[in-house]
């Protein structure tokens, strides 16, 4: 995957989205004046009627529903004291019958949601007239006849910031055997988030192991800048404080997932590293099934510096096969835990981990939808397969890295 200058085009044909109305480019004589049969042009206020009873509403427009019915004290029923439906954020409230009799009266109206000023273009009805308000700077388009200007957004993979983010949690092998692969960590950790950084990546980082006390006296200590002064957690960084053996890693993220999910997000990429040199007790598809049966783990990812073959690294406690299995079933890539260079194969994982999140936010929400998406590798515009993008909305569009981005490579998306 190559991914790091690509960009991506973001054109908006609906008027809509620029604060234009539907019909833009008709010329009315009076502007104010509603056209024939637009659903959209908003109703005349109401005007108070007489109440009627037993279904919540406020038709006389005093505030109060169904104040003047009898009930019998205790009861409650659904209410509403706002105008018009109960549509978009709007929500139907409570109230009781209160009275010290036989017959009560309703009281006020609680936890009933009213309109309230929209917020253009946040896929929320505020104001709760059946529509988000658009954005748009522009006065609206009303009486002239050329219709709003066309928008683009562009983006720069490798500049431009991810809309998902990546979290990292790195279970290490503590045991006697791992003092060169503890400093490899040590020495490596801050390179590889500055990779990620690189790429537009939002990232958080947790990592399995004691940072003092150590039973073994395999102390983990990640330095600044991705930890805080003497191993402290910070902004990116969490440490969970638990002695990790030799064959117990997954075991450990297991017992401890809880505390190790109070700092990942809702909706990232989910990848787990283990460091060892020997096998894990617990077996690759009793680890897979427990995260997948845990909310957003449905595309998680397992790299490691494990032991891969003996013949490689002759000093390894025992080869990690059930790794090497994670790691085939979550896409994901394992290397020799002997290797001299672990720099070399993190930048090759920050560059899997950019090319996994080809998600990009954008500036506004589309009005209608995608009529096209297309790609230029430097010979012209042709379509981009249906099954190398999607779009999530209210704004989010996805790229497939099965599309084999290179430098330079551009994508339009154009809308209806």
């Amino acid at each position: 995957m190559r991914a790091n200058s690509a960009r991506i085009v973001v054109m908006w044909l609906s008027a809509e989205l620029c604060g234009c109305p539907q019909d833009v480019g008709i010329v009315r004589d009076d502007p104010t004046a509603p056209p024939p049969d637009d659903p959209d042009w908003p109703e005349a206020p109401p005007e108070p009627r007489d109440e009627v009873c037993g279904n919540g509403l406020d038709e006389d427009l005093d505030g109060w529903p169904d104040d003047e019915c009898d009930c019998a004290p205790g009861d409650e029923e659904p209410c509403y004291p706002g105008p018009g439906p109960v549509q978009g954020a709007c929500a139907m409230g409570v109230h009781l019958c209160e009275g010290p009799l036989e017959f009560g009266s309703w009281g006020e109206c609680l936890g009933a949601i009213l309109p309230s000023e929209d917020v253009c273009n946040d896929g929320i009805d505020q104001d709760c007239d059946g529509r988000d308000a658009p954005c748009g700077d522009d006065p609206p388009c009303d009486g002239i006849e050329v219709p709003c200007p066309d928008l683009e957004d562009v983006f720069t993979i490798g500049d431009s910031p991810r809309a998902r983010p990546v979290d990292l949690v790195w279970a290490i092998d503590q045991s006697s055997s791992m003092d060169d692969e503890i400093e490899d960590v040590r020495d490596n950790l801050n390179g590889f988030a500055d990779a990620i950084a690189a790429s537009g990546l939002d990232y958080h980082v947790v990592v399995v192991a004691k940072r003092r006390d150590d039973p073994d006296d395999h102390e983990v200590c990640i330095p600044p800048p991705l930890a805080g002064a003497g191993c402290a957690d910070a902004e990116r960084f969490r440490q969970i404080d638990v002695h990790v053996d030799s064959n117990d890693a997954l075991d450990r993220v297991e017992a401890n997932i809880d505390e190790i999910e109070g700092f990942l997000r809702e909706g990232s990429l989910r990848v787990f590293t283990v460091v060892t040199d020997d096998e894990s007790d617990m077996s690759a598809d009793q680890f897979d099934a427990f995260l997948r049966g845990r909310d957003g783990y449905d595309d998680w990812v397992f790299s490691g510096f494990v032991g891969i073959d003996e013949d490689v690294c002759d000093d390894i406690a025992d080869e990690g096969r059930q790794y090497v299995r994670l790691a085939d079933m979550t896409g994901g890539d394992v290397e020799h835990v002997c290797s001299g260079d672990w720099a070399l194969a993190l930048d090759d994982w920050a560059e899997d981990l950019a090319a996994r999140t080809l998600d990009f936010e954008l500036a506004a929400q589309p009005a209608i939808g995608i009529e096209s998406v297309e790609v230029d590798r430097g010979g012209g515009w042709v379509p981009l397969g249906d099954e190398d993008w999607d779009f999530e909305p209210p704004r989010t569009i996805h790229l497939s890295p099965d599309a084999e981005w290179a430098p330079g490579d551009r994508v339009r998306v154009i809308y209806e």
